[in-house]
């Protein structure tokens, strides 16, 4: 008969019980990014979470085997991307070379686990055994993951860019390189990137156009105009052909000049409602919130307009008595040419237009005519507060936009909660 013994079977529950807490704790987490009610304070708990399964495991691999006996018998059987998340942040904290190496082997063989890789080495704390994995990633992955780090790995970026200073230019790897030059920040590569603009990658003309709007001179009227065709032309090519393009360049089109941006209203509501209305809440204006309404009241259109609402107000639905109910499922259409549901919106809450007017009706002289971000004035303070303890989904474009005015590098507002404070208080990670 064999020997069994309690503690023995309560660490391998345990090891079973954080790996599922730190892998399947990453899948739900993309999640909140795009969900309406999660704030920073909803992240800060639910990465702390997170970081006691990781420091759990760690414990238990100091403690005996159960660690390295699980991630064996997960590697006999094809991984889950939870489960190479949670393998890989554990392979890196405990310095398991061995099972890193598989977990890299994994993500460079099979493409579709790039994603969970990549997102391990991004939450992991800084250790020369991430800096080794991260310089063992393909170029493109590489250049990301080492501008995500920036803060806590600037060696990373040094490194970088002797090496991309010393090589010709690889021409699939320029929009990842591009990229990468404007979110650590750098500044003296306009004129070397202005001719770009005409590349026949539409991917290289937004990367382009996304540096020269966050980092250009802001003098150079000419360039400017360059820029500004260069993303009309990106929205509306883009958004004709459902690619993803058309968004960024609108947003960016907002920040570089938001009255051409306002330009394009009339064409993009026959063209693109959906982004159209996207639109003004970029542009913050309240003039546009009766557009708004209106667009709440057609059933397509009805959740993308609420959160550019909010996005406007500051209001939010369930708090201020404008949610609605969920309209009755139209009947699927059989033809074949019918447009499928946009999955975008289905995190949104459905807005009542009549309670939102009313809404309106009783604030509106609070908000005047400039332009507002959060409820708050589109300015530098309003930015940070946002960034700071605003929803989780407004983040990422207070971050741009403080990035815009003060024409240097990004800041990651998907880094792991505990870390972004770090940063914020301008403290070492």
């Amino acid at each position: 008969m064999p020997s069994f013994h309690p503690l023995t079977s309560t660490a391998s529950k345990l090891v079973d019980h954080h790996l599922d807490g730190l892998g399947y704790g990453w899948r739900r987490r993309c999640d909140r990014f795009s969900h309406p009610d999660f704030d920073v304070a909803d992240l800060v708990a639910y990465d702390d979470r997170m970081l006691a399964s990781q420091e759990a495991l760690g414990a238990l691999h100091q403690a005996g085997n159960d660690v390295t006996d699980h991630a064996h018998r997960l590697l006999k059987q094809p991984l889950r991307l939870a489960e190479l998340f949670a393998l890989t942040v554990h392979a890196v904290v405990s310095n398991e070379t061995w099972l890193l190496n598989t977990c890299h082997d994994l993500s460079v063989g099979l493409p579709e686990h790039a994603e969970a890789f990549d997102a391990a080495l991004a939450w992991a704390p800084a250790s020369d055994a991430l800096a080794h994995a991260i310089k063992a990633l393909p170029p493109q992955r590489r250049l990301a993951l080492e501008a995500r780090r920036r803060l806590d790995m600037p060696e990373l970026v040094n490194a970088t860019l002797l090496e991309l200073a010393a090589a010709p230019w690889d021409e699939q790897l320029l929009p990842a390189a591009i990229a990468f030059a404007c979110a650590i920040g750098r500044r003296d590569l306009s004129g070397r990137l202005a001719p770009l603009l005409e590349h026949s990658n539409p991917a290289v003309r937004m990367e382009t156009a996304h540096y020269l709007v966050m980092l250009a001179p802001r003098d150079n009227k000419a360039l400017a105009a360059q820029v500004s065709a260069t993303l009309q032309a990106l929205t509306f090519a883009s958004s004709a052909n459902g690619i993803q393009h058309s968004s960024r360049a609108a947003q960016a089109l907002v920040l570089h000049q938001p009255e051409a941006a306002h330009e394009l209203l009339s064409d993009l509501f026959t063209r693109a409602p959906r982004l159209a209305v996207q639109l003004l809440g970029w542009l913050g204006e309240p003039a546009g919130v009766p557009t708004l309404i209106h667009a709440m009241r057609h059933q397509e259109l009805a959740r993308v307009a609420g959160a550019s609402a909010s996005l406007i107000t500051g209001s939010h639905p369930g708090r201020d008595g404008w949610a609605g109910q969920r309209p009755d499922r139209r009947p699927r259409d059989s033809t074949p040419d019918a447009i499928p549901a946009i999955e975008a919106d289905d995190d949104l809450p459905w807005p009542d237009a009549d309670a939102f007017s009313a809404w309106w009706q009783v604030h509106v002289d609070a908000f005047g005519t400039h332009q507002r971000f959060a409820g708050l004035p589109a300015e530098p303070p309003g930015w940070r507060e946002v960034l700071r303890r605003g929803p989780l989904r407004w983040r990422p474009m207070a971050a741009e936009r403080l990035q815009h005015h003060h024409q240097g590098p990004a800041f990651p507002t998907d880094a792991p909660a505990f870390r972004q404070f770090t940063w914020m208080a301008g403290g070492p990670a």
